[in-house]
């Protein structure tokens, strides 16, 4: 009779239980203690009602232990499941066994799987058994359960793929380990890295677009907030998960086939793959030292010094790595060919060799387009308020066009290194589905860009950057007017009141020029569903201070002459950060040095016009209200000073 291997083998199954079972329990009786438990405490307390912060509620149940233990069991259990194959004497006498490895590789795998899933699924059942003979519809729903079941099981297998095919890779279990958690980061870092010092040599790169709303979804630690709180992961990317999990454990098996037996207790179990390893560990220790050097110095100098150490960190390090030893620094030449390279890259960038500075869109495949310098991503613009449309006409996409060309030909390879810049984004999006994003640093004020400046005052632009066109009337609830220092206060709770100011806020930001800068009040709309929005107020806004007036409201939301006690102005000097307010205009500046207005028409003056802080400050001014002990003081410019004021001093 011919003998047959079974793809069972009970040895390794007990050995199996012995080494890592531990491992299950573990995380089975902590998912009981953090959430099961949890959630009957809560229970016991009469009358508790648990807010759900979250879009998916059962992750909020002890978040910090849920998530360690998701990204902490499945590399433990992936460490101890191939630990024969970091240890020699093991290593030999496994494979010596009468086996094949495919046949030892689908059963560990195997095992490592189910019992990575097995906690979870009985603290499911448990949870299923709890919804369905007790009153818990307040913390989840079967619709949550079922979602934290399938993701929680799916970043499992994930994560143990990843640090599995880690595993075949080293001889070590510390470094398979460490570079798990390194290779689940490095999507996300590595990109960051490269398109930061993009940004020293490449003009246009948008880093914003990229950093804030792409690569944070390349990595599951990156994306938490996306996968387990705020949001419910896209069909799309669960499936894109479990087909990386698959590829990762094809490629595992494929690595297994091909691993030597004597790669045990080596750091790269595959001799091709060392020079790989060293080049790669090299680039990304170079682009660190960039980053480092550009973010706290901004200076090139610097920024070359920074590749140059850091290069040299990282080529010795990933040399002492692969060879176990300390003595690596007679070896050079992997070095000198990676400073080629790098120069050559550096060169391509410089010189611009794939077009990319000066690549604008054809006006014929554009179908709309965004001017946007605002602090929002597109991703959280879109999520808190929509998407409006942008420019789409001829002449206006022309216009943008025209300032696009502008910015290339003004822009500077070292206008991210200045400490007042500004980001302006622009966003095409083309008819053919994709989307182009330039971004670009500009130095001082709108109005030195004439095509800027016109595109700003539009009604396009102002409905699609400003908040309040974006909110829901319906979930404006309530509207605060505030001072300075809280000085006045007065809140309106009433719909109808509400809605009539946001519709008057609305009309006043289109016919205004340009946004104003606030002067003493601000508004703020609490929305039930969106935070709230933050709004000036000044004498400008005409339509809002009309109803104010309307409804005998005003003086108990702006500043009028009765409040003030007195306003004192004097030259601006650098003294100022060396005193607090009231003893700067009190008692350090001169009388000669200060000119002090009570009159009453220059009073008005000052409320009406000056609305804020300059970009020069040229004049400070200290304003002085009835009942307050200390000054509100801002600072202003020669033209935008009151003619008085500047006459007194000049």
């Amino acid at each position: 009779m011919r003998s047959k291997t079974s793809w069972y083998n009970h040895e390794m199954m007990k050995q199996n239980f012995r080494q890592v079972g531990w491992i299950s329990l573990v995380y089975f009786v902590t998912i009981l203690l953090a959430v099961v438990l949890n959630i009957l405490m809560k229970l016991d307390i009469e009358d508790a009602y648990y807010d759900i912060y979250f879009e998916q509620p059962l992750f909020q149940f002890s978040e910090v232990i849920q998530i360690l233990m998701l990204f902490a069991a499945p590399v433990f259990m992936a460490m101890f499941i191939l630990r024969y194959l970091h240890q020699k004497d093991a290593s030999d006498f496994i494979h010596s066994l009468p086996i094949t490895r495919s046949k030892l590789f689908w059963q560990q795998i195997g095992f490592g799987l189910v019992a990575l899933w097995l906690p979870i699924v009985l603290n499911g059942i448990l949870l299923g058994i709890i919804y369905n003979f007790l009153d818990v519809s307040h913390f989840f729903t079967i619709n949550h359960l079922f979602y934290w079941l399938s993701l929680t099981i799916i970043i499992l297998s994930f994560v143990f793929s990843v640090s599995i095919v880690i595993g075949m890779i080293t001889g070590i279990s510390i470094i398979q380990g460490i570079f798990t958690y390194v290779f689940l980061f490095f999507p996300v870092g590595f990109t960051t890295l490269v398109i930061f010092n993009l940004n020293f040599g490449m003009i246009g790169i948008p880093e914003s677009y990229f950093i804030d709303d792409r690569i944070a979804h390349f990595s599951p630690i990156t994306d938490l907030g996306n996968l387990f709180m705020f949001d419910k992961a896209t069909t799309f990317k669960l499936v894109a998960y479990i087909v990386l999990t698959v590829i990762l454990i094809l490629f595992a098996l494929l690595l297994y086939r091909k691993r030597p037996v004597e790669a045990a207790s080596q750091a790269i179990a595959f001799k091709k793959l060392k020079p790989i390893f060293i080049y790669s560990f090299t680039f990304c220790f170079t682009l660190i030292g960039g980053f480092y050097f550009g973010f706290i110095q901004q200076a090139y100098q610097w920024i070359i010094i920074g590749y140059v150490i850091f290069s040299l960190i990282g080529y010795f390090v990933s040399q002492m790595i692969v060879q176990k030893s300390w003595r690596v620094f007679t070896t050079w030449r992997e070095y000198g060919y990676f400073i080629i390279g790098f120069t050559c890259l550096i060169l391509v960038i410089l010189f611009d060799l794939t077009g990319f500075e000066n690549r604008i869109p054809k006006t014929e495949n554009i179908e709309s387009v965004y001017v946007i310098d605002d602090m929002y991503g597109f991703v959280e613009r879109e999520q808190l308020y929509g998407e409006e449309q942008g420019f789409t006409t001829l002449d206006d996409i022309e216009a943008v066009q025209k300032l696009h060309q502008e910015l290339i030909d003004q822009a500077d390879r070292g206008n991210f290194l200045y400490a007042d810049r500004m980001g302006l984004t622009i966003r095409y999006q083309l008819k053919n589905g994709r989307t182009f994003v330039r971004e670009y640093y500009i130095t001082g004020d709108v109005a030195d860009y004439p095509l800027l400046h016109n595109l700003m005052q539009t009604e396009t632009y102002k409905k699609y950057s400003e908040p309040i066109f974006r909110i829901d009337e319906a979930s404006a609830y309530k509207l605060t007017f505030t001072n300075n220092y809280d000085y006045k206060q007065l809140v309106i709770s009433d719909r109808e009141q509400v809605v009539e100011l946001i519709n008057r806020y609305r009309e006043d930001i289109l016919n205004l020029p340009i946004q104003e800068g606030g002067f003493m009040t601000e508004a703020e709309i609490h929305l039930s569903n969106q935070g709230s929005i933050y709004l000036n107020l000044t004498p400008k806004y005409e339509g809002v201070i009309s109803w104010l007036e309307q409804e005998g409201l005003y003086n108990q939301v702006m500043l009028t002459i009765d409040d003030i006690e007195t306003v004192i102005f004097a030259k601006f000097t650098e003294d100022y950060y060396n005193y607090s307010d009231e003893e700067l205009f009190e008692r350090v500046l001169p009388e000669q040095d200060k000119m002090t207005i009570t009159d009453d028409d220059q009073l008005e003056f000052i409320l009406d016009h000056m609305y804020g802080e300059y970009d020069e400050e040229e004049y400070m001014a200290a304003i002085y209200l009835k009942g307050n002990n200390f000054p509100y003081v801002f600072f202003s410019d020669s033209e935008n000073v009151p003619s008085f004021v500047y006459e007194y001093f000049n």
